[in-house]
């Protein structure tokens, strides 16, 4: 990550401990494969706010998710 600002830099640290604090959690959730620090996407475009990125088996839409397995 040595090509991003400091404070992008910065923020994916902190999105890294979220992720480390939270494996086990993430780990009980069906469908999900992995999880990353990323940038949002929106209409397809990357943007410069940094998030986790949680990649699942199949996208589903926020309605057909029970409550237990949503991601907050």
């Amino acid at each position: 990550m040595a090509h991003l600002h400091p404070d992008v830099h910065a923020h994916f640290e902190e999105l890294k401990g979220a992720l480390a604090r939270n494996a086990a959690r993430l780990a009980r959730v069906p469908g999900v494969i992995a999880a990353r620090p990323g940038f949002r996407m929106r209409d397809g475009i990357p943007t410069s706010e940094p998030v986790i990125v949680v990649t699942v088996l199949a996208k589903r839409a926020p309605g057909e998710l029970p409550a237990q397995q949503e991601l907050h």
